[in-house]
């Protein structure tokens, strides 16, 4: 009896200390069992994600690059955790890692979405300038003899305006943000090469209003027929007396500003002259016509300088047969130089007129400013 007690309490005890050790075993195992960063890792990817729809590759390609880098560092430290022992995986790295790249990805989010919003906002601003940009130079300096160079600017900042309006409602605000920087540097430099050349014509306005003041003086003094011409407000004036009676609308030749240099330049004379012929339907091919004195006095001795000091070749010729003619009303400047108004204006003038009747052309009578603004 003694022994067969003694043998029930040494099972007890090996058995106790059987589920003692399987407790401590099983603490053991599960104080080591590591802990899969799954939470982290998908808050990462949806970092990443949301980073990528903010289009953070291009507003924060360095962050956005950040992040990616960081994601990829924790899915490789994932893998590599899972490939060993179960118990001896430590996931603290990779942990590390998804962290970082949530931090970062949402920073990416942030900097990519008020990038955006900036592009977006200025790029509005900058079409909104250029619109008005573009309005003012077709009323102002369009219709002008612009350079080639200058209207070829314009519409090639025209055509980039464009480009850049529909880049933008399709949400690529970085093209839409460059074809404007181009667009701004063409249309600003074609609009203030325009404005300087109309500044330089401009600075003539004295003299063109004390020559048309002298001939309406002496139009009223003699009281004789007069004809101005202003080249800015394409109009022929005819004054009776010194009292403006008539205007007409005119035409140029289409390098109409500035002063007629030699033959064949296409631009309209500029200063004192008179009618020296009037043809009528036989004698020229423009229905009725005024032939002026082109070349005057100034003129030849203008030329005869710019020749002598190379600025012009000999082989030019100062030209001639400038006049006041009909077959106009075309709507745009096409002579080679003469005044062009319409067979019924061209009646109503020939009519009143005759030899010798002053003819004074002059580039303006009102300020710039009328014009610019």
């Amino acid at each position: 009896m003694r022994k067969s007690g003694r043998r029930r309490r040494v099972k007890s005890v090996i058995l106790l200390v059987f589920v003692l050790l399987l407790g401590f075993l099983s603490l053991w195992v599960y104080l080591r069992w590591p802990e899969p960063p799954v939470a982290e890792l998908q808050a990462a990817n949806e970092a990443l994600m949301s980073a990528k729809q903010a289009e953070a590759g291009k507003y924060a390609p360095q962050l956005f690059n950040n992040t990616s880098k960081l994601y990829e560092s924790a899915m490789k430290s994932w893998k590599t955790e899972n490939e060993k022992f179960i118990l001896n995986r430590d996931f603290a790295i990779t942990r590390a890692f998804a962290i970082q790249a949530t931090q970062k990805g949402a920073e990416a989010q942030k900097t990519a979405t008020e990038k955006a919003h900036k592009i977006r906002k200025n790029t509005g601003s900058v079409l909104f300038e250029l619109d008005s940009i573009k309005r003012n130079f077709e009323r102002v300096y369009y219709p002008l003899p612009l350079s080639k160079t200058v209207r070829e600017n314009f519409n090639k900042a025209v055509f980039l305006t464009t480009e850049a309006r529909l880049a933008r409602e399709r949400g690529d605000l970085q093209l839409a943000e460059s074809k404007l920087e181009k667009a701004r540097y063409l249309m600003a430099g074609s609009n203030k090469n325009a404005r300087n050349m109309l500044e330089d014509y401009f600075n003539s306005l004295s003299r063109w209003r004390n020559e048309v003041k002298r001939a309406i003086d002496q139009s009223a003094s003699l009281n004789a027929p007069l004809i101005i011409v202003n080249k800015m407000e394409h109009e022929c004036l005819l004054y009776l007396g010194g009292v403006l009676k008539k205007r007409f609308e005119a035409e140029f030749g289409p390098n109409w500003i500035g002063d007629k240099m030699y033959r064949g330049d296409k631009a309209t004379p500029e200063g004192v002259y008179r009618v020296v012929q009037k043809k009528d339907q036989r004698r020229t091919i423009y229905y009725k016509s005024l032939a002026i004195n082109y070349p005057n006095e100034e003129d030849r001795v203008r030329f005869r300088e710019n020749v002598n000091s190379g600025i012009f070749s000999k082989r030019l010729d100062i030209g001639g047969s400038i006049e006041i003619h009909g077959s106009g009303g075309r709507g745009f400047d096409w002579t080679r130089g003469c005044v062009a108004l319409s067979n019924k204006d061209m009646d109503f003038i020939y009519g009143i007129v005759s030899e010798n009747t002053p003819v004074v052309i002059v580039g303006a009578l009102d300020p710039l400013d009328k014009y610019i603004n």
